[in-house]
């Protein structure tokens, strides 16, 4: 019995880790990790002194993660440069439906428009 439920529990902790370290390059760095480093965190996270948020606070302390940051701020600070149109001007107030003259588009070929806001993605 007692095999059986430590062989539960590591079974747990190691998925509990792969989801956490997951779940950390998601949200801080956006990415997905290689299986290498990867693989390093999910270790790092099954060691018994080493706690879930610290994981968080690794990856939100990492250079790659304040780098991104520094990159997201700049760009939320000039939305609108010359050589890029602002979504405003294209699609109208927030909340609007975007019109688009069939005239304009007459012969050429249809594909979807895909438009990134933030996070949330729309097709078109």
């Amino acid at each position: 019995m007692k095999q059986i439920l430590a062989s539960l529990q590591a079974y747990y902790r190691l998925r509990v880790c792969q989801e956490a370290v997951w779940e950390a390059y998601r949200i801080f760095l956006d990415r997905i990790p290689d299986p290498g480093e990867y693989q390093n965190w999910v270790s790092i996270c099954q060691q018994e002194t080493f706690c879930l948020f610290d994981i968080g606070k690794n990856f939100s302390n990492s250079q790659e993660h304040l780098d991104l940051l520094q990159q997201r701020i700049k760009q939320r600070h000039f939305p609108e440069r010359k050589d890029e149109i602002s979504t405003e001007k294209t699609l109208g107030a927030p909340g609007e439906t975007p019109v688009f003259s069939p005239e304009k588009n007459k012969g050429k070929v249809k594909s979807p428009i895909i438009l990134q806001l933030g996070d949330n993605h729309r097709q078109y």
